[in-house]
């Protein structure tokens, strides 16, 4: 699973998108809720990996992104409450079953991401 990075910016195809979206809670809010609609998570989402794949500061995410307070806020909520981890662990069991870079063929050890905020994922091959 490669993410699209184009001219600076990530963005995920619709097949990845479509793969996680369920497991992310602000998808499940009613669009007839009353109120200000929450920024798509999607956008959220290629916002958060960014930061983590340029290693830059919250503050200096792109303005082609959501403002990065909001993008900030939310991922910490899906650190705390594990959503972010559980993404993440299925996507990479997903590579190592599927035969992808994440395949121990490829590399003899173990799937291990590191991300912000001392959150790290491994999968034993």
């Amino acid at each position: 699973m490669s993410i699209g990075y184009n001219e600076g910016m990530i963005r995920l195809t619709d097949e990845q998108w479509d793969r996680i979206r369920d497991r992310f809670p602000e998808e499940h809010i009613a669009d007839d809720r009353p109120g200000r609609k929450p920024i798509p998570t999607r956008r959220v989402l290629e916002a958060a990996l960014w930061i983590l794949n340029t290693g830059a500061q919250w503050r200096m995410l792109p303005q082609s992104y959501p403002n990065y307070k909001t993008v900030h806020r939310r991922f910490q909520t899906w650190c705390r409450n594990e959503t972010l981890r559980n993404v993440l662990t299925d996507v990479a069991n997903e590579l190592r079953d599927s035969g992808g870079p994440a395949s121990s063929r490829h590399y003899g050890g173990p799937v291990v991401l590191r991300l912000g905020s001392g959150l790290a994922l491994s999968s034993a091959p």
